[in-house]
């Protein structure tokens, strides 16, 4: 988790497959295993890039530090991690986040291209209330945002989760009656 832009020794030049764990060897820019590792290694050092998620408060306190640190290629704001460590979990659309995703873009001015702006579609509200869901992606694309999540996996879970309660309900209303 990043918090300042001194996280590392040597961090600046970036990490690279000779100092980190893992390969995607099985990847597509590995062509699913049709290139020998140390080629596909390699390759991933020449071409690779360094992201950021600043995903806590202190972490948007030293945005411009962070973004300043030479070899980042791009930063984005984890919105979700960040309402959880505001404790205000989920809560993207609040005041606190969207100041806090406006500071980092104040700051990125001086830092061209580095900032990418994320945003969330939630897949249940998408559902049951498209037109609201379609608005908020326009208010989200004139704040600039480029990359959009499809929060599927708790949306689907919470569906699923009701469904099943629904159904264990009705199974033990009528095992209480036979």
């Amino acid at each position: 988790m990043v918090r300042a832009a001194k996280f590392g020794s040597g961090w600046e030049s970036g990490p690279s497959y000779d100092q980190v764990r893992g390969s995607g060897l099985l990847s597509r820019s590995g062509r699913y295993g049709n290139i020998p590792l140390a080629n596909w290694q390699k390759m991933e050092n020449e071409n690779r890039m360094v992201a950021l998620m600043l995903e806590e408060p202190r972490a948007i306190d030293n945005a411009e530090e962070i973004l300043s640190v030479e070899g980042l290629d791009m930063i984005n704001v984890g919105t979700s991690d960040l309402t959880t460590n505001l404790d205000i979990p989920g809560e993207t659309s609040d005041e606190r986040v969207r100041d806090r995703i406006k500071k980092v873009r104040s700051i990125e001015k001086k830092y061209p291209g580095k900032f990418i702006k994320q945003a969330n579609i939630d897949f249940l509200e998408a559902l049951t209330d498209p037109e609201k869901t379609k608005e908020k992606i326009k208010e989200q694309l004139r704040e600039g945002a480029c990359i959009f999540n499809l929060t599927h996996d708790i949306s689907i879970l919470r569906i699923i989760i009701r469904k099943c309660k629904g159904l264990l309900d009705e199974a033990y209303s009528e095992f209480e009656e036979e």
